[in-house]
Order: structure tokens, then C-alpha cells, then sequence
């Protein structure tokens, strides 16, 4: 009957001290690797969001030169408040603002995290490729004076000097006859 007793006590006995340090080593080790899983995707995430703001941002730019009525005055268009203006020789335009985390304009250049681009370009109509024969509302050949495209990016600015692009547009629009404001 002793020994009955002592074989359920043996059995009964629990983990050694090896196989609860080995234990406790492999949940560390697993819950390593999950919690970097879960810092790239916190990284990953913000990344994308940075991605998706930028290129919402460039979409508005391009819309917003579609439909003006005067596409050149970069100045008017709500992304460029404030934004510093660039006269080429050729006539063509640059707008450069820096933005903050939140995508809103920045005036302290050292503060910004990102910066919008546009560059409106121009090109003579007798310097352009033939299109298709388009009509005016009169139902006559329509007269093109010149081509303007918009090129938006939004570049992320980096510690390391190396500005990373996440948002890219471009847009053509044809002006029709006399000049544009």
C-alpha cells in the first residue's frame, strides 16, 4: 500500500524546473515576433495612410485645375495658400508648400513632414500634335491656343535627406482661342 502511495505522489510530482525555463524562453521567443508583427503593421498602416491623404490631395489639385476658369492662379486653389510660386522663362509655374503630419500647410520648413509639388506647363497650339477634329457648341472646328498640364507629387520628407514620393497625378487641358488668366 506504501509503495501505491508513493507511485501516485511520483506521478503527481509537476513540471521539473528545466521544462518550465524552457517554457517560459519559447513563449518569450513567439511573443517576440508577434509583437514586431504588430510594429510593422502599425508602421505599415501609417504609411498607407500617408499614401492615401497624398494622393486625395493630388486629386483635388487635378480636379480643381480641370474645372477653374483660371487654372494658372495656383494661388487661388485651396492645397496652395500660402504656398511659394515659381515663374520659369518659359512661362510654365511651379507651387511648392510643405505640409505637416495632418496634411495641412506648414510654414516652418523644419517642422514639415511632407511638401506638394505642381508644375503647370504650357505648349504653343502650333506647337501641338494634331488631335482629332473637335468642334466648338457651334458645331465648327474649335480653335486651341495652347495645352496646359499639371503635374502634382507629394514627397515625404525624411530624416536621411531622401525624399520619398507617395503621391504622383497628371493632368492635360486644352484652352480653346485667346489667353488664359
Amino acid at each position: 500500500m506504501i509503495s501505491a502511495v508513493k507511485k501516485h505522489v511520483r506521478d503527481r510530482s509537476g513540471f521539473s524546473v528545466a521544462e518550465v525555463l524552457i517554457a517560459i524562453a519559447s513563449l518569450a521567443l513567439v511573443s517576440v515576433f508577434i509583437l514586431q508583427m504588430f510594429i510593422m503593421s502599425a508602421h505599415l498602416n501609417r504609411r498607407a495612410q500617408y499614401t492615401d491623404r497624398a494622393q486625395l490631395l493630388v486629386n483635388s489639385c487635378l480636379e480643381q485645375f480641370a474645372g477653374s476658369l483660371s487654372p494658372l492662379a495656383l494661388s487661388d486653389y485651396p492645397q496652395f495658400k500660402g504656398a511659394m510660386l515659381i515663374t520659369h522663362k518659359d512661362g510654365s509655374l511651379s507651387a511648392v508648400v510643405n505640409l505637416n503630419e495632418q496634411f495641412a500647410p506648414e510654414p516652418d520648413e523644419s517642422e514639415a513632414h511632407f511638401r506638394l509639388i505642381a508644375d503647370v506647363l504650357f505648349e504653343d497650339a502650333d506647337r501641338l500634335p494634331p488631335l482629332p477634329l473637335e468642334l466648338d457648341g457651334a458645331g465648327s472646328p474649335a480653335q486651341r491656343s495652347r495645352m496646359l498640364s499639371l503635374s502634382v507629387s507629394v514627397l515625404q520628407l525624411r530624416s536621411d535627406n531622401d525624399p520619398r514620393q507617395i503621391g504622383f497625378g497628371t493632368t492635360v487641358r486644352y484652352e480653346q482661342g485667346g489667353d488664359v488668366s
